[in-house]
């Protein structure tokens, strides 16, 4: 049989096709991104325990945008996950950009997660920063990079990130981890 003659044939079969197309059953995770503040630099200073403990609580994602030496200005420094946001703005302030030019910050909340158990917030906020940090690679996230554990712990789910969400996609899911049919080598390649 001849190859256009093979291509005939499979045109017009009724009978299903040899590739099986894996469906999915997913959490869908919506992020609201407010608008980005500016970050004002302030003199070095120890970060206040007492103050820490004050402080309100509150689990966000977050954003840092700023100058970076090699891809410019204003780009995705930094994506990250806390519960005292006042708190992590000085210390990223003081320690990792302490020499950081038109730093901007955005603040990311999952607000269906209101009634959630302290460890299932936690889980929650955990699994979307990781798959943030390893589909978006941000600058000075070297460390997440080299981790996608809590991605692919479970069903797949996916994000779609609202409102000013800066260079982030509209929408990104964990479907490439947990793909049962991906070379398992392959997810230390990329």
């Amino acid at each position: 049989m001849s190859q256009s003659e093979i291509r005939k044939d499979a045109a017009t079969s009724t009978e299903p096709s040899e590739f099986i197309v894996p469906k999915y059953t997913f959490d869908v995770f919506p992020i609201s991104w407010q608008k980005p503040q500016q970050l004002v630099r302030e003199n070095k200073q120890a970060i206040d325990e007492e103050e820490i403990e004050k402080s309100e609580v509150e689990f966000i994602l977050y954003q840092i945008y700023g100058f970076h030496p090699v891809y410019g200005s204003d780009v995705l420094l930094y994506i990250g996950r806390t519960k005292r946001e006042d708190y992590r703005k000085k210390e990223h302030q003081s320690v990792k950009f302490e020499r950081g030019l038109n730093l901007s910050f955005r603040k990311g909340t999952l607000s269906f997660m209101n009634d959630f158990s302290l460890d299932h917030k936690q889980a929650i906020l955990s699994k979307c920063e990781s798959l943030l940090i390893a589909s978006m690679k941000p600058a000075y996230n070297s460390a997440g990079l080299m981790n996608s554990i809590f991605i692919n712990q479970g069903a797949p789910f996916m994000l779609q990130n609202c409102d000013h969400r800066g260079v982030l996609p509209l929408e990104c899911s964990s479907i490439w981890w947990n793909n049962p049919f991906r070379d398992s080598t392959a997810s230390t390649k990329s």
